[in-house]
């Protein structure tokens, strides 16, 4: 990054900060995105990010300016995940957009560990790619490839560039077909892999989650009792498939896995002010009726604590991932 970027970041930051203590920040935040959506929607400055590294983001999408400002992307999944993965353990990042949780992984796990980290789009993983790269990970295994429930090939629908996670299997207005790309099940990808060390399982595919879940149905037996997973789940990308939320969790619910409500949002307090967050079980078929959901469904929630409430964390959600031992500083 030039002297210039670095300057105009570094500014940038500082005048966030004071405006954030002056009650403007909300403010400062939303309308330099629509100063570099109208005249620099392509520039790029390259951001350390706390448990990641560093990243080059931009003010336009909503992933890459909340990093930009916050430094952090969905505290409580962020949390979680801190709290689960330990060295050595392997992480599951099905639909890894640009990387935030591939590299907060790679460096939870260590050199020991292994990221299995999957992204349809050929120009989003090409980020992801680079991400990997100038942060020297090499336990991240990148795979180009669409995840369904059978082997073939599928067209990839590209978001537009304020929401590139929108980024799907299927067609929606302001998204642009990105030509075809392999796909493959999770029984296919992780077949003759160490079942076993798979801790964490994070699974964020825009309304593709029922094909991926019936994907997963000869691995899911065989893996470990902690394995937890985190899915997102779209109610209108389901109906258009004559699927619901409820269809999605039936595999896991049967082998006794439990669903919880992930408290997650994208609006500016959320960010600004972080709360100690928490998860609280979700009503079968109750599930069906909510919008957009994110969901921890695991058998063990292990360290977190449940409460009538929900669960608590005793830990402050801003920034709780920390490296492994062993794994490289930025």
């Amino acid at each position: 990054m030039s002297i210039s970027s670095k300057l105009i970041s570094g500014l940038d930051r500082a005048a966030f900060s004071v405006l954030r203590r002056l009650g403007a920040g909300e403010r400062y935040f939303w309308m330099n995105r629509r100063i570099f959506t109208k005249f620099a929607p392509e520039r790029r400055f390259l951001v350390s990010v706390p448990g990641c590294g560093r990243m080059w983001l931009n003010k336009v999408d909503v992933i890459n300016l909340h990093l930009y400002y916050f430094r952090i992307w969905e505290p409580a999944i962020t949390h979680l995940i801190s709290e689960y993965l330990r060295p050595g353990d392997v992480f599951v990042d099905v639909g890894a957009n640009i990387g935030y949780y591939t590299l907060l992984a790679a460096n939870l796990v260590g050199p020991g560990g292994r990221v299995i980290s999957i992204e349809a789009s050929p120009s989003i993983f090409g980020t992801l790619v680079r991400h990997v790269s100038i942060n020297g990970c090499r336990n991240v295994e990148p795979c180009n490839i669409a995840v369904s429930e059978h082997e073939g090939t599928m067209e990839i629908f590209h978001g537009p560039r304020w929401n590139v996670g929108s980024t799907s299997l299927f067609e929606g207005e302001g998204k642009n077909s990105e030509g075809y790309v392999q796909a493959k099940s999770l029984d296919e990808l992780l077949d003759g892999r160490d079942l076993k060390r798979i801790k964490c399982v994070k699974i964020d595919v825009e309304g593709a989650e029922l094909q991926a879940v019936r994907g997963l149905q000869r691995v899911l037996p065989k893996l470990p009792k902690e394995c937890k997973f985190f899915l997102e789940a779209s109610r209108e990308q389901l109906k258009k498939q004559g699927a619901t939320t409820s269809m999605v969790l039936e595999p896991f619910l049967t082998l006794g896995f439990q669903a919880y409500r992930i408290e997650n949002r994208y609006d500016f307090d959320f960010y600004d002010r972080p709360s100690s967050g928490f998860v609280t079980p979700v009503k079968i078929p109750g599930v069906d009726e909510e919008r957009l959901i994110d969901l921890l469904i695991a058998r063990d929630l292990g360290p977190v604590p449940v409460r009538s409430d929900g669960i608590a964390h005793e830990q402050p959600l801003e920034h709780a991932a920390q490296p492994a031992a062993g794994a490289k500083a930025v």
